[in-house]
């Protein structure tokens, strides 16, 4: 005959299975997570000027403390003529040459930082469109019990862009050929002259003008506007005043003028006729 087993036994056993599995799992050693980091470049301008300073910034960040970074940054000399560094917090630098410096950070325990500020000198003679990039060649960390970890590497671009000129000026303005020039750019022409040709150079070969060519007159005052819109549309206005002479009344010097002679006609002697 078989034993029946007690439902209180079954269900005391069924509660205490979970409590024996924690308590089994719980006992054995578990694997930290791998520490992860990386090193950034960020950049106060990717698009400087021929002849300006940009600024770029280098940090760190990890996903848990560490207490060292080893990194070295590669600088374009292609588009950089020169650059200075500028240590962070815990950091100390040495330039490996012309196109590279080691960047070495010892701190305290920390997950994110500032390694250092690298000021550089764009080349004055770097063409339009000439580019180059910071890179992060090499980057390690450290950290107590971590031992050495690989850090992503960033990198950081910048392109050369020469700006666009504002100049809007004009180095010449003419009116049927004639040089007009100073304040007003004011001509006076002849009543005889029913139209002006208006022609300007601007002082920037980029520039464009608008505004010229032929133009009625009416007698009297005149004024027409010329613009000379900059190469980045900046835009300056030119009033050129033609006066158109009035006309010259000779209605009376074209009469003929009366005989004022006192003479007399000779008298017709008898037997000639007088025609």
């Amino acid at each position: 005959m078989r034993k029946k087993i007690g439902s209180a036994r079954v269900w005391r056993w069924l509660f205490s299975l979970p409590l024996m599995v924690g308590l089994l799992f719980g006992a054995l050693p578990s694997k930290a997570p791998a520490v992860t980091g990386q090193v950034r470049i960020s950049l106060s301008s990717s698009a400087p000027a021929p002849g300006s300073t940009v600024t770029a910034t280098v940090t760190f960040s990890a996903s848990s403390p560490i207490i060292g970074v080893n990194t070295t940054i590669s600088i374009p000399t292609s588009i950089v003529e020169s650059f200075e560094v500028v240590n962070g917090s815990g950091t100390y630098s040495e330039k490996k040459g012309p196109a590279e410096v080691q960047l070495i950070y010892m701190g305290n325990d920390s997950t994110s930082g500032t390694l250092a500020t690298i000021r550089m000198k764009i080349r004055s003679d770097a063409p339009a469109g000439g580019a180059g990039s910071l890179q992060v060649t090499a980057a390690t960390g450290s950290g107590e019990g971590t031992g050495t970890i690989q850090m992503n590497r960033g990198s950081a671009g910048m392109t050369v862009t020469v700006p666009k000129s504002s100049n809007a000026n004009l180095s010449s303005l003419k009116v049927n050929g004639q040089e007009v020039s100073g304040t007003g750019y004011k001509i006076t022409v002849p009543y005889g002259t029913s139209s002006a040709t208006i022609s300007a150079t601007p002082q920037d070969s980029k520039a464009r003008v608008s505004g010229t060519g032929t133009k009625s007159l009416s007698v009297g005052t005149n004024k027409f506007t010329v613009t000379v819109t900059a190469e980045n549309g900046a835009s300056k206005g030119y009033t050129v005043t033609v006066v158109r002479e009035a006309r010259q009344n000779t209605a009376t010097s074209a009469q003929p003028k009366p005989n004022t002679s006192s003479s007399r006609p000779s008298p017709v002697s008898s037997g000639e006729v007088s025609s």
